[in-house]
């Protein structure tokens, strides 16, 4: 029961690096080309760490039904 609770958890928080990522991305677009750069990269870091989190996620969802 306790993994239900940690597959929850990792599920809200890539929501929330996802969300996070696409209002960046969304701000970004309406600067100066010369401003955006930063808030882009930084976009695309938290994206990755989204993707990460939803790897583990996925990976503790399957380990869990083998069982």
């Amino acid at each position: 029961m306790q993994d239900v609770t940690l597959i929850d958890e990792t599920t809200a928080l890539a929501i929330l690096l996802f969300m996070t990522s696409c209002i960046l991305s969304f701000i970004s677009m309406g600067k100066p080309a010369g401003e955006n750069l930063r808030m882009e990269k930084t976009a695309d870091i938290i994206f990755l760490s989204g993707l990460v989190v939803l790897f583990l996620t996925t990976m503790m969802i399957t380990f869990n039904v083998i069982k």
